[in-house]
């Protein structure tokens, strides 16, 4: 949950099977402030999504484990390739032929996204001899943004603080800004919003109304 607020999943209209499935939530209101928010979903185990009746309680609603799996557990996997063998074998197929072409078959030591200029997006396994090269440069990349989120939540996070000291000083009350307990992503995110509207916002929902020796907020 990416917001302030805790909702039920029906309070949220979403289904009770998208439970697991749920990657990053934003409410309604925040989606309404930052248009650019989106509840984000993880993969959903394939055994589920070629089950009969995928939306039903039966089928199985849990994430995959990761780009190497399809599946969100092992039994999931062999019910799947179960089915399909079967399936096969009906149709008429050499399942005898069928293991020749695939018995010397090597689990893949990782998986590689490569982006190319059209946005484009190509999976290809890696082999291991490979792959050191290639987590440097994702380090690298992850430093690089890091450093580049918390410059943005620092600039958003110092006028969010300019704005609510000027405000505290025009009116009779404490004036604290419960926004400015937001962690560094959220403040990111949203402080373009906040500081644009930040006048119109309603007073009582994120200002401390008491008196300017407000002890709760005193230092």
């Amino acid at each position: 949950n990416r917001c302030n607020e805790w909702y039920h999943l029906d309070c949220a209209r979403l289904a009770e099977v998208l439970r697991d499935l749920i990657d990053k939530f934003y409410c309604s209101i925040c989606r309404h402030d930052s248009p650019n928010l989106r509840t984000t979903f993880k993969s959903r185990c394939r055994r589920g999504c070629e089950h009969r009746e995928p939306s039903s309680r039966e089928a199985c609603h849990k994430p995959a484990r990761g780009l190497l799996f399809k599946y969100c557990s092992d039994r999931c996997g062999f019910d799947s390739v179960k089915q399909r063998l079967h399936t096969f074998a009906a149709s008429g197929g050499n399942t005898d032929l069928l293991w020749d072409n695939v018995k010397h078959a090597q689990k893949p030591e990782a998986v590689v996204l490569s982006h190319d200029p059209s946005g484009s997006v190509t999976l290809r396994a890696q082999s291991a001899n490979k792959l050191e090269p290639l987590r440097a440069a994702l380090a690298e990349v992850q430093r690089h943004r890091s450093a580049i989120a918390r410059n943005d939540a620092l600039f958003w996070r110092k006028c969010l603080l300019k704005l609510a000291i000027d405000r505290a000083s025009q009116i009779p009350q404490c004036g604290f800004d419960g926004r400015l307990c937001w962690d560094d992503e959220f403040v990111a995110d949203r402080g373009s919003v906040i500081v644009e509207g930040y006048d119109a916002e309603c007073t009582e929902q994120w200002w401390c109304t008491e008196s300017p020796q407000c002890v709760r907020h005193q230092g």
